[in-house]
């Protein structure tokens, strides 16, 4: 989302979770959303959820950077992080939703 400012244009990037539960948790970054903000996000993720986070993430390049993965791998007891597919709808083959893993 960008919006002006005295003819500047700024940049706000959202994150956000939805609990089975129905509970939400959110985080508004000011600027880019890049790994130090994803791993950030995790962190206060982990320490308000209970003992173990499951988290669906789409496949936004940052998700997968090598800081991102390092911190998932050191903290695989706290949140396990799942990809969705990257899918596609072909034509031909009548609409049917095509998918497969990047």
């Amino acid at each position: 989302m960008a919006y002006g400012v005295g003819g500047t244009r700024e940049k706000l990037s959202m994150i956000s979770t939805v609990t089975k539960q129905g509970k939400t948790s959110w985080m508004i970054i000011d600027g880019n959303f890049n790994n130090e903000r994803l791993i950030e996000f995790f962190k206060a993720l982990t320490r308000q959820a209970g003992p173990k986070v499951f988290l669906i993430l789409d496949n936004l390049g940052v998700h997968h950077c090598t800081p991102v993965k390092k911190w998932l791998a050191a903290h695989k007891k706290q949140i396990e992080v799942f990809f969705l597919l990257s899918c596609a709808t072909s034509s031909s083959t009548a609409g049917q939703p095509r998918c497969r893993r990047w």
